[in-house]
This record gives structure tokens, sequence and C-alpha cells, in this order.
């Protein structure tokens, strides 16, 4: 079928952009968000003809002069039918190269339902309970400026949405990295640039769900969504952990806050799964003699869902090690030890605290099991406990807290010890859950 024209008429200084669905930077040196210089053959060449190679011909030999007729050949035996050959790949995205077509305008009409389904929701005089969480989790407000902009921007994407399955108006290109990417200059927001959706073989191998809202995720693109700055924002993804401090002013530009949030109107919010690291130190005071040193090592992976507003129960493993006591006149010395911990715990905070952080209070416990690094070496089961109190800024956040330790390798009167610590925790990318 023809190429529709394009939107915008490209000259030689244009930069193309390529947007794409997943995450996965493009290859070295052919394409790049920020364009700071002009990519040399960027774009793929839709017109493009492949050329397939000719049937070989076979040519027999004529009889040399005077040989007199030849004799009848014997009939031969029927040659088995060849196989068919393999359909050729044309590079780059075509149309060509998508191998179920129903497939993909099923997943374009499941997006243009979700999408229907949150303009619904936006269009009510007083919005449900669960659209303002929805709104508050992927755009960090709910006011009535915050709906009217993301239902227009939300209409604007149905639109596009349309013209893809309507017109046809995409490709595939199997091998590419990423889910999906649409490729053109750049345009405003709510004004259809009309580019190829590209869908890759990945795509095809995540969930209906995620593949609904691939597809309006490109066509947020398509209509002036995450183009990079400074016209725009960068293409923020819900597993990294910039996702989770970007502000409303951000949020509301951003192509996969409209594909997430479109989701979750239809579907529901999903859990957000954190992982973080932490590396703590501080005293350790036994209820004899002097307090030591103590120093601690541990993951924790936290669970996030707007319905549980700001608690945020986390689980973790951790090591303490614990250092030599001197004991006193009614207690022997106790060597160095170490506590490995299990610990369940509530952090409680807003999980979507935004550009500028916020407060946190952290409380958590659990079984142990303690070992003496010193002869008689020997294990026990032991237990911790404690309660910290901090700040979080994007993915860092700092605290002081007091804690519990109980250590039954430790001679008696040191075997319980109070300790307080200064804990430095970083959030290890975004959300855990898969594509």
């Amino acid at each position: 079928m023809r190429e529709s024209p394009a939107v915008a008429v490209r000259s030689r200084f244009d930069r193309p952009v390529l947007q794409r669905c997943g995450g996965t930077a493009c290859p070295p040196g052919t394409c790049r968000h920020d364009d700071a210089e002009p990519l040399a053959g960027a774009g793929h060449d839709f017109g493009r003809v492949s050329v397939y190679p000719r049937e070989t011909a076979i040519q027999r030999q004529a009889a040399p002069p005077g040989a007199g007729p030849a004799p009848a050949p014997a009939p031969a035996a029927p040659a088995p039918a060849p196989a068919p050959a393999p359909a050729a790949r044309v590079p780059g995205c075509h149309s060509d190269n998508c191998k179920d077509t129903a497939a993909i305008e099923a997943d374009v009409r499941r997006g243009m339902g979700y999408v229907d389904r949150a303009i619904a929701a936006l269009s009510a005089a007083t919005p449900a309970t669960e659209t303002t969480r929805a709104l508050d989790w992927y755009f960090r407000a709910h006011d009535p400026a915050t709906v009217a902009t993301v239902r227009t921007r939300l209409g604007c994407i149905r639109v596009a949405l349309d013209d893809t399955l309507t017109n046809r108006r995409y490709g595939c290109d199997p091998d590419h990295p990423a889910l999906a990417y649409v490729l053109f200059g750049t345009t405003p927001i709510c004004v259809d640039a009309q580019a190829r959706v590209c869908y890759t073989d990945l795509h095809t191998g995540t969930s209906p769900r995620v593949r609904a809202q691939t597809s309006i995720h490109e066509c947020a693109h398509r209509v002036g969504m995450s183009l990079g700055r400074p016209t725009s924002v960068e293409d923020v993804y819900r597993f990294t952990a910039e996702f989770l401090h970007m502000g409303t002013e951000d949020l509301i530009r951003n192509s996969d806050s409209y594909a997430l949030f479109a989701g979750a109107i239809a579907e529901g919010v999903p859990t957000t799964l954190l992982l973080s690291a932490t590396a703590s130190g501080g005293f350790a005071a036994p209820g004899v003699g002097p307090a030591t040193w103590q120093v601690r090592l541990g993951f924790d992976v936290e669970l996030q869902h707007p319905v549980l507003r700001i608690f945020n129960p986390t689980f973790g493993i951790g090591g303490t090690l614990i250092g030599e006591t001197q004991g006193g006149p009614r207690a022997a010395p106790s060597p160095t030890s170490v506590l490995g911990s299990l610990r369940i715990g509530l952090r409680i905070a807003d999980p979507r605290p935004g550009p500028a952080g916020g407060g946190q209070v952290s409380v958590f416990g659990g079984p142990a099991i303690a070992a003496r690094l010193s002869p008689p070496t020997g294990g026990a089961a032991g237990a911790e406990a404690g309660l910290a109190v901090g700040y979080r800024w994007r993915w860092l956040d700092l605290s002081a807290g007091v804690g519990y330790l109980h250590d039954p390798t430790r001679s008696p009167g040191t075997r319980d010890l109070v300790t307080g610590s200064l804990n430095f925790t970083g959030v290890i990318g975004g959300d855990l859950r898969a594509q």
C-alpha cells in the first residue's frame, strides 16, 4: 500500500529521533534521544524494494550433426516437490516482516479499549476512588487541571491508535532489541506525526496487557510525548528509579505514564517491587561491660501499592558483624561474632515522593542465626529488631536508628545488645516486575 506522507517536511538539518519501548538503547551510532549530533543515514526506507534472485534455468545441449535420432529416454520417477523457500526478511521496519498482523491489530484494539475506559473514567463528574488513586500513582496529582490535561492527551493518543489500525501504519523489525519503536523528527503535543509503529519479536513474547500498553506508549510518542529535552522529557520507564521521583509537570509529558494509567484503569494497578541495599555501622552496648562496634549489610524488597498508601511492607536478609566485648566483673569477654537475619518490616513513607524526596520511618525485626568467629566456634538461634528515622531523596536515603540484637553465642551478660546505627540505603533500579 502507498505510504502516507509525513506531517512535517524534513530537511537535511532535521535530526531523527528513535523512540523505543522496552528501555533498550539502540546500537551505537544509529540513533540517540538527545541528538547532540546529526545521525548519518538514520531512519528507515519504507519504500525499499527487495530484489529476489530468479530461478536458475536448466538448458539442454543439442545433439551433434549426424548422430541420428537419439533414443527415447526412459521415463523418470517424479521428483519430490521442493520445500518452500523461507520468506525473505526485509531489512529494518517493514510490514512484510510481520508474521501475525491479526495479533498486532488485536493489540492495538486492546490499547484503544484501555484508552476509551480511561477517558470515560476521567469524564465522570466525580472521579471514582480508583481513578484518583491511579492519577496520584502515575501523575502525582488528581486536581481538575491534571484531570483535564490527562483526558485531552489520552484523546490524542486514541486518534493515533485509530490511525495505526485504520491505515495499517505499522511494521515489524523482528531483531531490534526493544519491544517497539517509532522513528521521526519531532512534533508538538497532540499533533500526530503519523509515524509507523515498529514492533519486534520481543513484543510478541509479552503479556496481552503489556502489548496493549506498548501500543499506547508508542502512539504517545507520535503525539509529542517523551521526545527528549529541551522541548519534551526523556523516555522514562516504570522499571527505572527515576520514574518513581518525577514531578507532575514531567509525568504529564511522559509516554509510559499514559500507557500505565490506561492499563491501570482497565486492569487495575499492579504492585511495585523495589530492591534496595543498606550499609550501616555504629555501636553495640551489652548489658555488662563497655560497648563495642557493629556493622551491617542487608538487602530488602519493598512492596508498594496505592491501596496501602504510606505503608510499604519490606522483606529482607542481612548480616551483622559484632565486635569483641571485654566483659566485666560479672561477664567473661566475648569474641567477634556474626548474626545472619531474616527481617520483616514496614517503611512508612510516601512511595512516590517526587523530586524533592520525603521523610520516612522504618520498623523491622525477625529471627537470626548467630555464629562465633573464634574458638570454640558454634551457632545458635538469635533475633534482631529495630527502628530508623530518615529521609529519602531519589534513589538514596540516610537514616539513624536504634535496635536490639540477641546473640546467644556470646558470654552471659553480653548476649543482649542495644545498638545505635547510621544507615545508608540505595534503591537498586526501579520496579522489579517483569515486562
